[in-house]
């Protein structure tokens, strides 16, 4: 890969398995989560690929929330519909204000707007019902962004945002598969095999 052309996503999955529990009872029609992939993106690469698209300003200039993604090593979930439908009139105004400042829809000029969330809580969040409600899983999409703090955490292997200096992927790939205390990986996601 060119390291031009490597533009930053990190994938950062935390392990949360829950003792006791079926993940896949007769009595529900979707498999059960198992974990949660938190998935950030760089604003500046985002709006670099998607120029047309980009209409933020200004760009952020950390990474922010792409999507929590609840997943199952053995199904993948997704578009789940056994949770209730996005609502905004149950978001406080100190979530609301947490979700525009790390989950920013990067297409969308209104600074509060909360499509990205929206579609991301139908695609996946939904998902995590009934362990996670709507709100519980967008306070835990911010404490992981919180707790994930990724330029601090490559600013110790002397990587930072630079828009004139492009950072090879391999140097990059080697901080994040070393073990560290929170838990962050780099992932190359394949995508899933139908499992037999």
């Amino acid at each position: 890969m060119d390291c031009k052309s490597f533009l930053f996503l990190v994938l950062v999955s935390f392990l949360l398995l829950f003792p006791g529990v079926d993940y896949f009872s007769s009595s529900q029609k979707e498999p059960q989560f198992e974990y949660f992939s938190l998935v950030l993106q760089w604003p500046n690469s985002f709006c670099h690929l998607h120029a047309d698209k980009c209409n933020i300003y200004p760009v952020p200039r950390d990474f922010t929330i792409h999507g929590l993604w609840p997943d199952n090593v053995t199904v993948e979930l997704r578009d789940c519909i056994t949770a209730p439908i996005f609502d905004p009139t149950i978001l406080t105004i100190e979530l609301k204000t947490k979700l525009n400042e790390y989950w920013p829809d990067l297409t969308n000029s209104n600074p509060k707007a909360l499509s990205l969330v929206e579609s991301q809580w139908h695609k996946h969040g939904r998902c995590a019902y009934p362990y996670y409600s709507q709100v519980a899983y967008l306070w835990k999409a911010v404490d992981l962004r919180l707790t994930a703090n990724v330029l601090e955490f490559l600013k110790e292997d002397n990587i930072s945002p630079d828009d004139n200096r492009f950072v090879a992927l391999i140097p990059v790939r080697g901080i994040f598969i070393n073990p560290v205390p929170t838990g962050l990986k780099l992932l190359k996601v394949p995508k899933k095999k139908n499992v037999s």
